[in-house]
Parts: structure tokens; C-alpha cells; sequence
């Protein structure tokens, strides 16, 4: 059995300024706003020798959810086929949640055990993203060479550790 009723609003905005045929100044924004709480209940059964022969776990679950995402960039058109694109996005992410978890565990001698427990996860992301991207149609026959370059201020890396981050791409398609 699930309830979980969720609230959410999403926004997104966005503006381009075309000063001529050539130039593009742009600005876009997203937002979201929300909340859920529910609970849930999962019964298990089991024959497996020593283990429990019922388990009801009872869940619930409550939490906000805000963020933002804000870009700025510039874009010059050389031509139809080649162009460089420049950009600059902020990120932001909040949203804490708290989960409570009551299971009954019910043994084969009749015995029952209980357990509680408890999570909060207090999520705070923020981060400031650039992106350059290049790009040429070098040979009428749809050869095209492409340069990225993006720089992220906080990744997460394999070891859950925030450290700059910077990628750079080119590649002839």
C-alpha cells in the first residue's frame, strides 16, 4: 500500500537579445518548487531457514524540494555553417528529506522483533558551469569540426568529493 500525494511547480523562463543577424545574447531560467510526504507498506514472507517468516515495514516520508538553474550566454554566427557558442550557468539544489522506517519481523517460534529507524538527508548542491563550443563546417561535404570546452566548479567524483572539473572535447564528424 502507497500514499504518497507530491506538490510540485515548475518554471522556466528564457529571453534572447538579437542586436543583429550575427550576434545573440541569451538568458534563460528554471526553477522548480515542491513538497511530498506519504507513507508506505511492504509485507515479505520468507521460508528460508533462520531468517524471519514475516516482515511488515511501514515507511514514511517527508520533504522540499527547491531549485534553480540560471544561464547567460552569447552566440556569433560567422555563417550558416560556422559559429562559436558561449555560456554560464549557476545551479542550485535544496531539499531536505526525512525518512522513518518501523519494521515487524515475525520468527518462526512466534517471536516478534521491532525496529525503528531514522534518515535525514539535508541535499545543498551548488554549482557554477561555463561552456564554449566551436564549430566548423570545414569541406561541403558535411565535415564538420566541433571544439567543447566545459568547466563545472563542484563534481562529484567517484569518492562523493566535490572537486572542479574540466572537460575539454574536439572532434571531425
Amino acid at each position: 500500500m502507497t500514499t504518497a500525494p507530491r506538490y510540485f511547480v515548475f518554471l522556466r523562463l528564457g529571453t534572447n537579445f538579437r542586436p543583429d543577424d550575427r550576434n545573440d545574447v541569451y538568458l534563460s531560467a528554471i526553477g522548480t518548487l515542491g513538497h511530498k510526504w506519504g507513507r508506505t507498506t511492504t509485507t515479505h514472507l520468507s521460508n528460508v531457514p533462520g531468517q524471519w517468516v514475516g516482515n511488515v515495514n511501514n515507511m514514511r516520508e517527508s520533504g522540499d524540494i527547491r531549485g534553480a538553474n540560471v544561464m547567460l550566454g552569447y552566440k556569433h554566427t560567422f555563417n550558416s555553417d560556422h559559429f562559436i557558442d558561449m555560456n554560464v550557468s549557476y545551479n542550485i539544489w535544496r531539499g531536505p528529506n526525512d525518512n522513518q522506517f518501523h519494521e515487524n519481523e515475525t520468527w518462526a517460534d512466534g517471536t516478534e522483533e521491532s525496529i525503528w529507524q531514522s534518515q535525514h538527508q539535508d541535499v545543498k548542491i551548488s554549482n557554477w558551469e561555463a561552456a564554449l563550443d566551436y564549430s566548423l563546417q570545414a569541406l561541403p561535404w558535411d565535415m564538420t569540426f566541433q571544439a567543447t570546452d566545459r568547466y563545472n566548479s563542484h563534481r562529484i567524483t567517484a569518492q562523493g568529493t566535490l572537486e572542479p572539473d574540466w572537460d575539454a572535447e574536439a572532434r571531425v564528424r
